[in-house]
């Protein structure tokens, strides 16, 4: 698996663990990591740690610059 697909993968699985408010330990669960496998077994999904250290933190600002750059966009003020 590239550098890149597995930059790609983690960015899924952090959405998934944010936006449907799951757990961090949700990434560690049997199934999940079982179903992850079946759909490439390439992949190594993240720990609970590097999400929460690592993905989850990078996540968010690159979220946040782009509700800056949206809101610097924006004519109209209220």
């Amino acid at each position: 698996m590239t550098v890149e697909k597995r930059e790609e993968c983690h960015r899924k699985v952090t959405a998934f663990v944010v936006k449907r408010l799951h757990p961090f330990s949700e990434v560690e669960a049997p199934t999940f990591r079982d179903m992850l496998f079946t759909l490439n077994p390439n992949y190594t999904p993240p720990t609970r740690d590097y999400l929460k250290n690592q993905l989850i933190p990078s996540w968010y600002e690159i979220e946040k610059s782009n509700i800056i750059t949206e809101l610097s966009e924006v004519s109209h003020h209220i």
